[in-house]
């Protein structure tokens, strides 16, 4: 059974990862293919926790 709950901190890195490979998808042949292939699994980790963390204060 599939549920939806609130984001914690230690879901940051898939969430990351979802992200980046959204991106790379939905907007391939709109954005130049280098600028996608150069977006890292990574790369929204640290916005992703700021947000989480400003939520938790």
């Amino acid at each position: 059974m599939s549920y939806i709950r609130l984001a914690k901190i230690e879901d940051v890195a898939i969430m990351s990862r979802i992200h980046a490979l959204t991106w790379k998808e939905a907007y391939k042949g709109l954005i130049p293919q280098d600028y996608l292939n150069g977006i890292s699994e990574d790369k929204w980790i640290k916005p992703f926790i700021d947000a989480l963390s400003n939520k938790l204060h």
